[in-house]
């Protein structure tokens, strides 16, 4: 076979590589990113069961890519799906190997900044509050799409701790102004740490808006915690006028008929 020959049957070899790792990359984060789109859909749906199928599905689906190409440059995709299923599930350890795995890959400027987003959610569910919230400003400016989603609920959050109730409240606000499916999730930190924080005008103003909203109706048990913590803070009075709108709330029927005896009990202790 003459040279000519021999490099069009290696550049054909080499065509064919790169065409199925392609096939390959494309594959893998399709499946998998479809399966965790969904199962953010469950979580935020109250469809828990449902939600932690599709967490675990993910790194089922990423884990051999990554073992066989963990050289590729998709690879950082990968193992940012992989530790984002892990943080559903409150897997921290395994989230924080593959945070590290690619930071160690010297990624781009954007997929390092993607990384330190879910190494601020991995510090802030651990526990470690303020270096959560000083890796989340540094990423902020760097990052677009659901990580930039996550960082204001995160950067929100972490404000809102701080019992900065108005910088936290705009940066939920810009959560939900990127993608409105988060509502219901920054409107519940919106009245927790209003709860917590004893700062009763927000209080109503929070739950307002999470009765305005069909979708909160799957946070009612946490609702009626956070109500019940309002009730004991402030009175049985403050109790039933926190849930006085249930009736005219876009709840469904079930849920509204659960706050209306809360409410009801509010109202007995009350004596009214």
């Amino acid at each position: 076979m003459s040279r000519a020959g021999r490099w069009g049957v290696g550049a054909l070899g080499a065509l064919v590589g790169v065409a199925l790792s392609g096939c390959l990359h494309h594959n893998v984060l399709f499946n998998a990113g479809g399966l965790f789109r969904q199962a953010e859909a469950d979580r935020r749906a109250g469809r828990a069961e449902a939600a932690s199928r599709g967490y675990r599905a993910v790194p089922r689906k990423t884990r051999q890519a990554g073992r066989d190409r963990p050289d590729a440059e998709w690879a950082d995709e990968v193992l940012l799906l992989y530790a984002r299923a892990r943080l559903r599930l409150g897997e921290y350890a395994d989230a924080e190997g593959a945070l590290e795995a690619a930071h160690e890959r010297g990624i781009g400027a954007a997929s390092r900044a993607e990384v330190a987003v879910f190494r601020a959610f991995l510090q802030d569910r651990t526990g470690d509050h303020e270096a959560a919230l000083t890796t989340v400003n540094g990423a902020l400016t760097e990052v677009s799409g659901d990580a930039l989603v996550e960082a204001h609920l995160l950067r929100g959050r972490l404000l809102l701790r701080r019992g900065q109730a108005e910088y936290g409240w705009w940066y939920l606000d810009q959560a939900v102004h990127l993608d409105p499916a988060v509502r219901a999730e920054a409107g519940l930190e919106r009245l927790r740490w209003a709860v917590e924080g004893g700062d009763r005008p927000r209080t109503f103003t929070a739950i307002a808006a999470l009765l305005g909203d069909p979708r909160a109706a799957v946070l009612v048990d946490t609702v009626a915690a956070l109500a019940d913590a309002a009730h004991a803070r402030w009175g049985a009075d403050a109790g039933a006028d926190l849930l006085a709108g249930v009736d005219a709330s876009r709840w469904d029927r079930e849920a509204r008929g659960r706050r209306r005896l809360q409410r009801a009990r509010y109202l007995d202790v009350s004596g009214d």
